[in-house]
């Protein structure tokens, strides 16, 4: 019988560390549903029932103004908001994303959950020009390195982390 590596779990035994695509039609709760996540994991709060893996999270709402995510916030005012950072703005994949997530990490070595919402967002400019509005939300915990382009510097950057 071949041994399996051990799995981390983000949510067990949901979630396991990797790199994930949310994807549904616009308007239906994705943004919330991963802030909902990001805030149970930053806890180390149960999820849907299951229980987390408590870390720093780092959650890229590209798509939102200070003023909308902190109305969003409002929601969850009693919950604590110290281990999970807020960002507005990104360069793209192509050009800064990688570094500054690398930068990131090494400020915060805790961090086992990022979330990217969304992937239209963080494109390279040639692809965001060609490509239809997406409606797809990035999910992205820690993983092995993949060979897929362009997101495979992604998965080194998450890999030599070692986050879970």
């Amino acid at each position: 019988m071949m041994d399996l590596p051990h799995q981390d779990y983000v949510v067990e035994p949901i979630l396991p560390t990797g790199l994930y695509l949310l994807a549904g039609s616009p308007k239906i709760g994705k943004s919330w549903f991963v802030l909902k996540l990001g805030i149970a994991v930053s806890n180390g709060q149960s999820f849907l029932g299951f229980k987390t893996s408590e870390s720093s999270v780092l959650y890229l709402c590209l798509e939102d103004t200070y003023q909308r995510i902190r109305n969003r916030l409002m929601d969850y005012e009693e919950e604590s908001l110290d281990h999970i950072d807020f960002v507005l703005e990104s360069q793209s994949l192509d050009y800064g994303l990688i570094n500054d997530l690398k930068y990131h990490l090494e400020l915060k070595p805790n961090t086992k959950l990022i979330i990217i919402d969304t992937l239209q967002k963080i494109r390279n400019n040639r692809s965001n020009e060609s490509s239809p509005k997406s409606c797809v939300k990035w999910l992205c915990v820690s993983t092995e390195e993949k060979s897929l382009n362009p997101v495979s510097s992604l998965f080194r950057i998450i890999n030599v982390n070692s986050t879970a």
